[in-house]
């Protein structure tokens, strides 16, 4: 199970988000008054489906020994849609491109965006 702690303390919007190994900063644009210290929580949703898309793709390619040699994911969300466009780099054939788009479609966040979930949340 995936388990992330967020905290904020006096810095506005500054929030530190701490996995049991790593931790980034999350923070609001200035426009918003916070002081763009970090990706926004939508820019990290974002950066999520987009970088689980390109692992799933290069995990794949790996499997496969085929020559991918980089992938750009560029994911976007307005209107209730998200928006992702995948380039695929290196001397693939047109099957391994499309068999590379299909596959990087189940990436587990891409699941967990499309299915119906539930969010529980108490006080501690």
């Amino acid at each position: 199970m995936a388990k992330v702690k967020a905290t904020l303390k006096n810095d506005h919007y500054k929030t530190s988000v701490a996995s049991a190994t790593n931790t980034i900063i999350a923070d609001e644009p200035l426009e918003k008054g916070g002081a763009d210290s970090g990706l926004s929580p939508s820019e990290l949703l974002l950066s999520a489906l987009s970088s689980c898309i390109a692992i799933t793709a290069r995990m794949y390619a790996d499997r496969k020994i085929w020559p991918l040699e980089s992938v750009d994911v560029t994911a976007t969300y307005s209107n209730e849609q998200f928006h992702v466009v995948k380039h695929f780099s290196g001397p693939l054939t047109q099957e391994q491109i499309d068999r590379l788009h299909e596959i990087s479609n189940r990436c587990p966040i891409h699941k967990i965006l499309t299915r119906n979930n539930t969010i529980l949340t108490e006080l501690a």
